[in-house]
């Protein structure tokens, strides 16, 4: 037991560098703020408090699940709705156990913490609320089963959408510029560029990020992370984080003296994906738009949907963002300070240095007409690539990167437990999900199987929800966080190491002219990991025991 109060109290310490990539903390503080409609409901005799993050989809999904609820499910419940802004704060109360709430969901993980959380598992064999038959365990994808199973236990629910992070091009933009369907989206990251010089000469940037942005909002720097898996492969992927490299052909698990073998072993996908990194958000290559420096994510937001930065028009065609967009951008629309523009994800661009894996695709341009070939708008493949390489292709086009770090989780102190875990077997049914999709537009903001349609929301779909749908649909997701990864965690290992020391993301970085170049990141990494690696190979082998 003392071995995992010290395990415990390790992982809540190394989390906290980590605040940023999973949800982080926000500007403001929540504070006990009632969601005003659940009033009528507070002189009942059983209590709920739940406790809720503030983020891109709002509130209303929220307090209409629970009036339904406390309607027409359990009349003798009130579910205390309470806002957070926090999320870093929020898992420091659990971690303290002081002055905890009876449920939150939660945007940072809770990995690792089953000293301060309620078991869910007896929670999986609950029968879904309204569907005979049906257990909880049934309505939760293989993918996040796997990936939140702590040794055979749980202890989160996964609110994770699995949509992940996509680059999104606004159409109206590109339509007028180019004429509609006068135009090819970017297939590769070669291609990518070269729309970006095309769009240059017209006056308008390939993309913005928010530089100006201190909270967690430039989520470029995962489609780094997606080239990476691409470069490296889905499955490889998987196994370099949990800490196996390809060594005479065969994956080995890493050693106490394998600081070098590690990182040699993935240098040409770490060089191919930080490679196109640098060349994206490079200042002086006019990719990313020069105004990007004075820019928080709700800036980038606007100039994406044609509104005004400081009095003027800052136009560019893509963004890497999230489901949520248009949610984040409704006040500015309703308040007329953006334009209604019509926007649509697509699939990542496969990283061009892939051809190095795949010797029968001589070039970029063949390269391309794979591409189509794997998306189906092809019938056949250039002649003379080898099914293997299609394969390899495939594989890449097919990989989605997210964060598995957004869960609802109950505090071993929480009151009134079963009454919790019986509303969380309602939040996994058809019934609740039809609703929360009601009240955010049509986005499934509980994961748990139901699509929503327009016949059952009574009104049409956005074309730009319909987009991201159909990427996550049947994608491998790449967990970008792993924090069910004890090998990552504890090594804190990543595929490169920016030496530069630059306070920001590595878009930050490149673009204020910091960041480690391309030609010396193998060596920055190596050096990092042999100053660091002996230490946490010892904290990660202590775990284990």
């Amino acid at each position: 037991m003392k071995a995992k109060i010290i395990s415990f109290m390790l992982v809540a310490m190394l989390s906290l560098s980590a605040f940023v990539g999973c949800g982080g903390t926000g500007s403001e503080s929540g504070g006990v703020i009632d969601v005003g409609k659940t009033d009528a409901y507070k002189d009942r005799e059983k209590k709920i408090d739940f406790s809720f993050y503030y983020g891109g989809y709002g509130t209303d999904w929220f307090t209409d699940v629970a009036i339904d609820y406390m309607e027409n499910v359990d009349k003798d419940v009130y579910i205390h709705l309470i806002p957070d802004f926090d999320n870093a704060l929020a898992r420091t109360k659990i971690d303290s156990q002081t002055g905890v709430y009876d449920l939150y969901q939660i945007g940072v993980d809770c990995f690792d913490r089953g000293l301060v959380l309620e078991s869910l598992d007896d929670l999986l064999d609950y029968d879904v609320y309204g569907e005979t038959g049906v257990k909880v365990r049934d309505k939760i994808d293989a993918l996040q089963l796997d990936a939140y199973n702590e040794n055979g236990h749980y202890y989160q629910l996964p609110r994770n959408l699995a949509t992940g992070f996509n680059w999104v091009y606004n159409k109206t933009l590109l339509d007028s510029v180019f004429g509609e369907g006068a135009y090819t989206i970017p297939r590769t990251t070669d291609e990518f560029f070269e729309f970006g010089d095309t769009l240059l000469d017209k006056g308008v940037y390939l993309a913005a990020f928010p530089c100006d942005n201190a909270s967690g909002g430039d989520y470029t720097v995962y489609s780094y992370e997606t080239w990476f898996a691409q470069m490296m492969g889905f499955d490889a992927y998987n196994k370099f984080y949990d800490g196996y490299y390809l060594k005479d052909g065969e994956y080995v698990m890493s050693e106490a003296t394998d600081n070098a073998a590690i990182i040699d072993a993935v240098k040409t996908a770490s060089e191919a994906a930080y490679g196109a990194a640098e060349r994206l958000a490079t200042k002086g290559n006019r990719y990313m738009h020069e105004r990007s420096a004075g820019m928080d994510f709700k800036a980038v937001n606007r100039g994406f949907y044609g509104g005004k930065i400081t009095g003027s028009q800052v136009r560019f065609a893509f963004t890497f963002t999230g489901g949520w967009l248009e949610s984040e951008v409704a006040s500015d629309l309703k308040d007329n300070i953006v334009k209604d523009e019509e926007a649509r994800a697509i699939k990542a661009p496969v990283v061009s240095g892939i051809i190095e894996k795949t010797p029968t695709i001589d070039g970029d341009a063949t390269l391309r007409k794979v591409i189509d070939f794997v998306d189906g708008t092809v019938a056949s493949a250039p002649e003379g690539v080898s099914d293997e390489d299609i394969a390899v292709i495939a594989d890449a086009r097919n990989i989605v990167t997210d964060l598995f770090c957004d869960a609802f989780v109950i505090p071993k102190r929480a009151k009134n437990k079963d009454e919790v875990k019986k509303f969380l077997a309602y939040l996994v049914s058809d019934r609740a999900q039809k609703i929360a999709a009601k009240a955010t537009k049509g986005i499934s903001v509980l994961p748990y199987g139901y699509v929503p349609t327009a016949e059952d929301m009574g009104f049409e779909i956005s074309g730009y929800t319909k987009s991201v749908n159909e990427i996550s649909r049947g994608a491998n997701i790449s967990d970008w966080a792993k924090k069910n990864s004890a090998f990552k965690k504890y090594m804190n290992l990543s595929w490169y190491y920016d030496a530069s020391g630059s306070g920001g993301t590595l878009t930050y970085a490149f673009f204020t002219g910091k960041a480690t170049p391309v030609s010396k990141i193998n060596a920055s990494t190596k050096e990092h990991y042999a100053r660091t690696w002996e230490t946490d190979f010892k904290n990660y082998l202590n775990w284990t025991k």
